[in-house]
């Protein structure tokens, strides 16, 4: 088999909302669009130390579409000769970027 399906199920809730870009539905509630990503690493190295290991893949818990990855993990599959794929910066992410 070449190849296989991949499930990212890791959700961390990491998003600055501070910092970051969004538009929230009519009620207020629920993130409708996301124009910018701004990520909260002291959440992420939170979450982490909670569980005992590193998430280098994870989905972005406030709007999962959204897949977090190290740049250890971009290093390696760049290194590897890994196409298709479009990395950026969480500042240069978001719904119509």
């Amino acid at each position: 088999m070449e190849y296989l399906v991949c499930n990212i199920v890791g959700l961390i809730p990491c998003l600055d909302t501070a910092r970051a870009e969004i538009t929230r539905d009519s009620k207020g509630e629920e993130i409708f669009i996301l124009r910018r990503i701004a990520l909260d690493e002291a959440s992420i190295r939170s979450y982490n130390n909670s569980i005992g290991l590193p998430l280098k893949i994870f989905r972005l818990k406030e709007s999962p579409k959204y897949i977090i990855i190290h740049s250890d993990v971009m290093q390696a599959m760049t290194g590897a000769g890994i196409q298709g794929i479009e990395f950026r910066k969480p500042g240069e992410a978001g719904d119509f970027l």
